[in-house]
């Protein structure tokens, strides 16, 4: 008896959701992303504002501080702009974290505004928000955190919705709830860079699921195709590693489940062609920008590496493509080969590392 009681529970808890009626329904799913919202705020503010892992000044990030001066900029009213160096001993005070805030005040009068560099540019959507951020609560690290923070909620928001989709309320908070507390995931919360791609991602994810998930109207599946492609074009301006996600997505589109079976066919390539008008035209002022640089090679060399081939428990041949993942190492690499194979003595550069040459990355 025991046994089947518990197995009832069991079987309550992780009842797939096949509708939302009602407003006692609406109410008990607020309620249930309010508990996830709150784990996740209690998770992410332990790493971030008890600084249960500090890293030492300047290196909480994945990228030179100094990619940063745009946002700093964007939030002194300046647009988003870079400074010519030496800007202000106070400005390197406040990226190198020897200081915990910034204010427009303390910019020279005869700063000098230049256009900013092509890779925060490729980061437009996440430092232009940013400085919205500092310019709106004042230019603190903490506001920084803050940003880190509500990114985080989204994503768990993001991971109870994809959860719901398949289990009742219950099991859905609690696996949201142990996405929020994950190690591996709240390892990667500090580094605002790489970890602002996570909402989005889940979003896309969360929307492929949903076409695929049960029979759907029409009219719900072009609100799922558009919000797909405006997380993926949204979050290119984040980390373009969001872009994975738009195959998978016109997959989805092409295998989703329609509740009218009349001219399925025709339907599925006008989802398509909305969800690409969507991530197209979103993502746009940031996918221009690879027109000339910004070449996205690294990300795939990487991906040939030893350690990742190690993560994904793949066995080794008698060869090793590249052994360290490191992003300094895949430059020199291509330099080498674009030396002695190519015979090109122009070296490729990552604007942000170094000045500029002939071509960037």
């Amino acid at each position: 008896m025991i046994g089947l009681h518990s197995g009832r529970m069991l079987g309550r808890m992780f009842k797939p959701c096949n509708s939302v009626r009602g407003l006692g329904r609406w109410k008990g799913e607020w309620a249930a992303v309010s508990v996830v919202v709150l784990a996740t705020a209690a998770a992410g503010g332990a790493i971030l504002y008890f600084d249960v892992v500090a890293p030492p000044a300047g290196s909480i990030f994945s990228f030179p501080s100094h990619a940063l001066v745009p946002a700093v900029m964007y939030a002194c009213g300046h647009g988003f702009r870079d400074v010519a160096d030496p800007a202000s001993p106070e400005l390197d005070d406040f990226l190198w974290q020897r200081r915990d805030s910034f204010s427009a005040e303390l910019l020279p009068e005869d700063i000098v505004l230049i256009p900013a560099n092509a890779w925060s540019q490729r980061h437009g959507y996440l430092f232009r928000l940013l400085g919205l951020a500092w310019r709106i609560f004042g230019i603190h690290w903490r506001v920084y955190e803050g940003l880190m923070l509500l990114l985080f909620c989204l994503s768990s928001v993001a991971a109870y919705a994809f959860f719901r989709l398949s289990v009742a309320r219950v099991g859905a908070v609690t696996a949201a709830c142990l996405f929020a507390t994950s190690p591996g995931v709240l390892a990667n919360l500090p580094d605002l860079r790489d970890f602002s791609k996570a909402p989005f991602m889940l979003v896309a994810i969360a929307s492929m699921f949903a076409m695929i998930s049960r029979p759907r109207r029409f009219s719900a599946l072009v609100g799922l195709s558009m919000l797909a492609g405006l997380s993926i074009g949204l979050g290119w301006g984040f980390r373009n590693d969001v872009a994975i996600c738009a195959p998978p997505v016109l997959l989805s589109v092409a295998w989703c489940r329609m509740a009218d079976t009349k001219a399925r066919w025709l339907k599925r390539a006008l989802l398509g062609a909305v969800f690409l008008t969507v991530f197209l035209g979103v993502s746009h002022p940031i996918r221009r920008l690879y027109e000339d640089t910004g070449n996205p090679t690294d990300d795939v060399m990487l991906g040939l590496t030893a350690p990742i081939r190690e993560n994904l428990g793949i066995q080794p041949a008698s060869f090793e493509w590249l052994y360290t993942k490191r992003d300094d190492f895949v430059l020199a690499f291509k330099n080498a080969y674009s030396l002695y194979a190519l015979g090109d003595p122009d070296p490729v550069s990552y604007t942000h590392l170094t000045l500029p040459t002939k071509r960037i990355v």
